[in-house]
């Protein structure tokens, strides 16, 4: 339908073009040719003067398409100088031809069928001829600065639609990566279970299976409601629990109530990954993560505090945060990612104002 309103707009604005073209041609055809003759009434000289002017129509039809055609072309080649300059003789060709044509249409057809006679005008005439040239140039001119602007929307719809789909190319790239890398910790730690905790393993691969339903189903989609990224993560602690023995951790967790809100989905998860991966897993004495997520409206505020040992942490802080920095600079233009890593201890703040996502769906003009 939209694409149809455009074409529609686009026939309108060449109807009403050439409309407007046609009156101030006849009327000037008016003026210069036939205002002074005496053997015509008004009524025969205005109607003689749109006759001519129809007849030269055609004429102009072919010289302004195809040039317009050619200009694109040319543009489109504007890195390649061999075909840019084929293309500019092209015009000028079709500039030459189309004088040559409207001076044997005016002297044949159009004059001898608006006077009903025939007219005795030198064809090689070089008064003739610069006036011939003039018509041409002067509509040629005019309908290609009004289709300027029409190519320059174009251009700039194209460019756009070249935007996002880059963008939904990278952000489609970025979740890619963050599935296998949650899936390898996960599968990790259910490793470290079968090992240590065997009567422990089968809750945790039930609840794996849960989490991959999501992965499969509700994390392709642009936006999901916050309680289904809120119950994903409440599964996904319920696994990281089983791991740790009540005197190894202590594990913190506050979290909002439910909520309809709209989200993009799987922003948490590399906040709370990277805690208990690059925080608790390497701590040998007691360690803590400190999980505090709010939702007040469409503001989302989630602050993660960990304990760590190896100095080696803030280097490795993984895939997962650079991951979700770059996520979130596509799809919202309102959210702040703080990272502090002081006196062993490595926090991460983020803020999102959720009514700040930027669709990231191509709209077709």
């Amino acid at each position: 339908m939209v694409t149809l309103n455009v074409a529609k707009r686009g026939i309108l604005r060449h109807f009403f073009f050439w409309l407007l073209y046609l009156a101030w041609q006849s009327y000037a055809e008016y003026l210069f040719n036939f205002r002074s003759g005496e053997s015509l009434t008004l009524t025969q000289k205005i109607w003689a003067s749109v006759t001519v002017e129809a007849c030269l129509l055609p004429v102009k039809f072919v010289l302004c398409y195809p040039s317009v055609h050619l200009i694109n072309q040319a543009l489109s080649n504007s890195q390649d100088n061999q075909r840019t300059w084929i293309q500019v003789v092209k015009i000028v060709l079709l500039l030459i031809v189309s004088i040559l044509a409207q001076r044997w249409v005016s002297n044949y057809i159009a004059y001898p069928l608006a006077l009903h006679e025939r007219v005795d005008v030198p064809f090689w005439g070089p008064s003739y001829l610069t006036n011939s040239a003039i018509d041409m140039i002067v509509v040629f001119g005019l309908f290609n600065f009004m289709n300027f602007f029409e190519l320059r929307s174009v251009l700039v719809r194209d460019r756009e639609i070249v935007r996002q789909q880059k963008l939904e190319a990278e952000l489609h790239f970025l979740r890619s990566q963050i599935n296998p890398h949650f899936l390898f910790n996960t599968l990790n730690n259910i490793y470290v279970l079968a090992k240590n905790h065997q009567q422990e393993a089968p809750s945790a691969i039930h609840k794996l299976a849960g989490l991959l339903r999501f992965l499969l189903y509700d994390s392709n989609q642009e936006l999901i409601a916050f309680d289904q990224e809120l119950k994903f993560i409440h599964d996904y602690l319920e696994l990281e629990k089983l791991r740790y023995r009540k005197n190894k951790l202590e594990l913190i967790i506050e979290l909002p109530a439910s909520s309809s809100q709209p989200i993009a989905p799987m922003l948490l998860l590399p906040i709370l990954e990277n805690a208990f991966k690059h925080g608790s897993s390497e701590s040998q004495h007691q360690a803590f993560i400190h999980i505090h997520i709010k939702l007040e409206g469409a503001q989302l505020t989630a602050q993660v505090v960990n304990s760590y040992e190896s100095k080696e942490t803030k280097e490795q802080a993984g895939i997962g945060l650079e991951n979700l920095n770059k996520r979130l600079h596509l799809l919202y233009r309102d959210y702040q990612l703080d990272i502090k890593d002081q006196d062993q201890q490595f926090s991460v703040f983020l803020r999102i104002n959720l009514n700040s996502y930027a669709s990231t769906k191509l709209s077709h003009p």
